[in-house]
């Protein structure tokens, strides 16, 4: 992208140099065309079109069409490439074209031409960002061409476009694509791109969007976040494998799945969704990243207020720093049987109806705290050894028991910690009080 900037302003100058160089400098000049062209204040489109005839040629290299108040068309066929293009505050625009542009150099942005309804851009193939903002009619606009984009992506504010399809945009976006507040958008596709370098995917706040399709994206170097797209129910990132941060809320998602993803660096947070019914996250294992193996472990989980959730499972993941589970009406069993703890790890899980959890690998944690309205039947705590405070609510006797039992043979001598358990409690149990005391536990059986 440099080398194509630079071969472009050195073209510019050469050609400058020698357009001045003979005593028919104004009329090469003109030919050539202005290095700078704006249309502002009460141009008419007549007069748009003699300066576009004029003044655009292969020296062009900025275009401003800005605060107008008469122009509603205009037509730029004679511009190839460009380092600069801004079309700001047009009063009246409706159609913009550019037929021959190829690429752009730096910014391209569209702010608040409140009567645009049409851009045209079919053969642009390179720009170092594109930016569409509040254009409250813009209806059309084709990317069918673009296949590089270096700089950020932003669809923000544009009411009446239902569509936004890249289906040849490729290789590596070297930025951030913000999607939001687009209250007609129904559909998101950006079939080809691989990956993103150094930016984020936001997509949020687009009130009647039903689908997002990014289907061959292999990684983000920062985060996903798909939120307050009230009635989104259709998600592809099949291909995702690796990424720093994920938040999926306020949707109408009922499976959620990311069958690929192996590494996450820093957060998931699912929440208000309130049809999600299953989550899949088969091969999830690590919250840290492949190149980086011995980063302490740095993700926490959120997993909040879906109602018909009834299972969590994420049987591959084998770390955690803080894991927050609240608010799930229907869930009853969470599975993290893979998870070996960490020295400062939190855990809290409450719920109406859990019953099961299995955390079978959890060696160590600063807390662990689970309430359930009914009581819970299967507990699997079978390596933990040392932790700050373990606090159950509302378990049947035997798993009282159970917990106790495997409690008295990992824990040695001069441990320090807590245990608060509360439910149906026996001889045995008692017993196991005095043992673990002993051994320096706190214990409280109510």
């Amino acid at each position: 992208m440099k080398n194509l900037f630079y071969s472009f302003i050195l073209t510019l100058l050469f050609s400058s140099f020698f357009a001045c160089s003979d005593d028919e400098s104004t009329s090469e000049i003109i030919s050539e065309g202005l290095s700078t062209v704006v249309f502002s204040g009460d141009i008419t489109n007549e007069e748009a079109a003699k300066i576009v005839k004029n003044d655009i040629g292969r020296n062009t290299n900025t275009i401003l069409v800005q605060n107008t108040r008469n122009l509603t068309r205009l037509n730029l066929e004679g511009l190839e490439n460009a380092v600069e293009i801004t079309v700001t505050k047009n009063e009246k625009l409706e159609t913009i074209s550019f037929p021959n542009l190829k690429e752009v150099y730096t910014n391209f942005s569209f702010n608040e031409n409140n009567a645009l309804k049409t851009v045209e851009i079919d053969n642009l193939n390179e720009a170092n960002g594109i930016s569409f903002f509040r254009l409250e009619m813009l209806e059309t606009v084709s990317f069918t061409s673009l296949k590089f984009l270096n700089g950020r992506f932003t669809v923000n504010s544009c009411d009446k476009i239902k569509e936004i399809i890249l289906p040849n945009l490729e290789g590596v976006v070297k930025n951030s694509i913000s999607i939001r507040d687009n209250a007609e958008l129904e559909k998101i596709e950006i079939s080809k791109l691989e990956k993103i370098e150094s930016g984020s995917i936001d997509i949020r706040d687009n009130s009647i969007l039903k689908e997002v399709s990014v289907q061959n994206l292999k990684k983000i170097d920062g985060s996903l976040s798909l939120r307050d797209n009230v009635i989104l129910e259709t998600i592809n990132f099949n291909s995702l494998s690796e990424i720093r941060a994920l938040t999926i809320s306020n949707t109408m998602i009922s499976v959620m799945s990311f069958p690929e993803l192996e590494y996450l660096s820093g957060s998931l947070a699912i929440s208000s969704n309130e049809m999600l019914t299953e989550f899949l996250f088969p091969k999830l294992k690590s919250i840290s990243f492949k190149d980086m193996p011995d980063i302490e472990v740095l993700a926490s989980f959120s997993i909040i207020n879906n109602p018909l959730i009834t299972e969590i499972n994420f049987p591959e993941l084998d770390g955690f720093v803080r894991l927050g589970i609240s608010n799930n009406k229907e869930l009853a069993k969470i599975i993290f049987s893979k998870i070996k703890g960490y020295d400062r790890g939190d855990i809290r899980i409450s719920g109406e109806k859990i019953v099961e959890l299995d955390f079978g690998s959890v060696a160590t944690f600063r807390n662990f705290r689970v309430s359930s309205e009914v009581q819970i039947s299967m507990l699997n705590l079978s390596k933990a050894t040392s932790f700050g405070t373990l606090e159950i609510s509302n378990m049947i006797a035997s798993q009282v028991d159970s917990l106790l039992d495997q409690l008295v043979t990992n824990i040695v001598s001069e441990s320090v910690g807590r245990v608060i358990l509360t439910g149906s409690t026996s001889d045995e149990a008692l017993a196991n009080e005095m043992l673990l005391e002993d051994k320096g536990l706190s214990v409280t059986l109510n």
